[in-house]
């Protein structure tokens, strides 16, 4: 899953590194997430069940189906923390870090409509905190169009 934190992370620094006029078209071109859309959360190791709570508790407009055959969008990503060593913390006061990615595919496509990397340091929650800002990101790009 690393991998896919990787794409993930490439394809924002990607994006982000086109001139202005370059992005807004490929911001645009997007598959545009219709609110009810299927959606199949794929395995992340343990981290989509984090998701799928984020996406109920946030209200994400979206409904998650178990078969990938009854999906309008299959939800791909990775999580990892990094915790450092117990010196960097006492003497540095560095804290765990957790990063999350996902993106969200148009299975009829196969294009990208919507990708979102998320850093949060901390020693507590496990994911909870960076799934539940996927789940708002997402809902904020499906209510409002603007990742």
């Amino acid at each position: 899953m690393r991998f896919g934190l990787f794409v993930c992370t490439v394809v924002l620094v990607v994006i982000t590194a086109i001139p202005g006029a370059a992005q807004d078209d490929i911001l645009r071109n997007r598959p545009r997430i219709a609110p009810g859309a299927k959606v199949f959360v794929h395995r992340m190791d343990g981290f989509e069940s984090y998701l799928l709570a984020a996406i109920a508790k946030k209200q994400t407009p979206v409904v998650v189906v178990e078969n990938i055959d009854q999906a309008d969008y299959e939800i791909e990503g990775g999580f990892e923390r990094q915790m450092p060593h117990w010196a960097e913390q006492l003497f540095l006061g560095k804290s765990d870090e957790d990063r999350a990615a996902i993106r969200v595919k148009d299975r009829e496509s196969g294009a990208v409509a919507f990708s979102y990397v998320v850093v949060k340091e901390g020693p507590w929650r496990k994911g909870q905190s960076a799934a539940e800002a996927c789940a708002k990101h997402l809902k904020n790009y499906i209510e409002k169009g603007k990742p």
